[in-house]
């Protein structure tokens, strides 16, 4: 990502978030005789919820970021910075996925050449049709499709959209910051909380996004989610996460103590904030992807050029993010709480304090041995076949034993076959069953002589 857009977000950014700082000092809501805690919303609709010049969703209560436009530019600046981190918007390997469009042959039929747009026979193939009506292949094209969860102000997905133009992209987030109307044809959003589950049919997706919801889902939720993500990834797609630590490294005594507070308040929200740290194991236990790869870096206050400012920005605009949380429940005010985040920054930029950022991609596995019964044994079968050997076997044997005794009777001569002609006892019943045993002699013996 080049400087420039470093500096318009940044830019923007610091526009909006003075903007916001002297609404805060200058408004007698924020007097410092009047805790925060008394504070009454200012108003509200259907989906948010307006305090102090901010707004919030209303729908999850465990999320306690703003969804205004300072806060749409947070994101934006920490969308940009992860892309120079890792290189790009994506680190599985999808690019050659996501190019190019699959095309699903159905049948062979006799139709009018005109049918066929240029879409689906190009190249040789186009130049073999005539107007006449022709004997084709119908090809139905599926285009790859790519789903952001909580996609927040679109940003992903419309560079996306940009980088794929074969490829349909949706984005999903429990607040409408992406645009509505003004966007690429093949992008998609829709408003909506991933806890209940992801409004798509299953094995949906080639490859699925997620970025930046430390601070949305309690441990049970981020499971189901993962279920769900498996649900609606195809056999052989592509997932990715990429996430950050909340967590300060290499601070002091205050910066700790925030985080101390920080922490505890989310607990108490059973918002599980340790999510980048486990990213891996929980994509291997709970939702069974294969192939996982992981990498992780971290940036320092320290860190040079536009980047280290966008950094600097983006940890001072979290903080402002979390100001209703902090002071409402901590019972402090406004001001306390702007010179808390001060001495925090002061101390984290004198001791060259650090973040990590996270980010792990893995594929569904072809075959799910979840859902696909397996074979039998190897040692199953084979105890199968040794027994019905076993079983020809003795039936050959006896067969040989009556045929012997036939041939016996045959030897006798004439004399002996008038004989028993004139007997006068009547035919045992055993007789009957001799010449049965005799059929099925002469047909298993061929069978016997064949096999040997």
């Amino acid at each position: 990502m080049g400087n420039s857009q470093f500096k318009d977000t940044l830019h923007r950014s610091k526009l909006r978030m003075s903007h916001a700082a002297s609404k805060v000092h200058h408004s007698p809501e924020s007097s410092p005789a009047v805790s925060a805690s008394t504070d009454q919303p200012q108003q509200q609709d259907s989906d948010n919820i307006y305090v102090k010049g901010r707004r919030y969703q209303r729908k999850n209560s465990k999320y306690p970021m703003p969804n205004d436009e300072e806060e749409q530019d947070r994101l934006t600046n920490v969308h940009y910075l992860l892309k120079h981190c890792f290189g790009s918007n994506y680190s599985a390997p999808v690019r050659d996925l996501l190019l190019h469009s699959a095309s699903c042959i159905y049948a062979q039929r006799s139709c009018p050449t005109s049918l066929f747009s240029q879409s689906t026979v190009s190249g040789s193939n186009a130049s073999t049709l005539s107007n006449a009506t022709t004997t084709n292949m119908l090809k139905h094209i599926v285009e790859p499709r790519v789903l952001d969860i909580a996609c927040g102000t679109g940003i992903w997905v419309l560079e996306m959209c940009s980088d794929f133009p074969r490829a349909q992209l949706y984005g999903i987030d429990i607040s409408a910051m992406y645009p509505g109307t003004i966007k690429p044809p093949n992008a998609h959003f829709m408003q909506g909380d991933v806890r209940d589950g992801l409004p798509f049919p299953d094995a949906h997706f080639d490859y699925i996004h997620m970025q930046l919801v430390y601070n949305c889902f309690s441990r049970s939720e981020s499971d189901r989610l993962l279920r769900e993500i498996k649900r609606v990834l195809k056999p052989g797609g592509y997932v990715e996460f990429r996430e950050v630590d909340p967590k300060l490294r290499n601070t002091g005594p205050k910066a700790e103590k925030q985080y101390q507070t920080f922490s505890r308040l989310m607990i108490e929200r059973d918002v599980d904030i340790t999510w980048a740290r486990h990213m891996c194991e929980s994509m291997e236990q709970v939702s069974e992807l294969t192939d996982i790869h992981h990498q992780s870096l971290t940036i320092s206050f320290m860190a040079s050029g536009m980047a280290g400012e966008t950094f600097y920005s983006t940890v001072e605009g979290e903080m402002e993010g979390y100001r209703r949380l902090i002071t409402e429940s901590m019972g402090i005010s406004d001001e306390e709480y702007t010179d808390s985040i001060k001495k925090v920054l002061s101390e984290c930029t004198q001791k060259r304090a650090y973040v990590t950022y996270y980010m792990a991609w893995a594929r569904k596995p072809i075959y799910d041995h979840a859902t696909t019964p397996s074979p039998p044994p190897l040692q199953h079968i084979m105890t199968q076949h040794d027994t019905q050997r076993q079983q020809q076997q003795r039936q050959l044997q006896q067969p040989t034993h009556t045929n012997q005794k036939r041939e016996k009777r045959k030897s006798s001569g004439t004399a002996s076959t008038s004989q028993s002609r004139h007997s006068v006892s009547a035919p045992p019943t055993s007789s009957r069953e001799i010449w049965d045993k005799q059929d099925k002699t002469d047909i298993e013996q061929f069978v016997h002589g064949y096999i040997e």
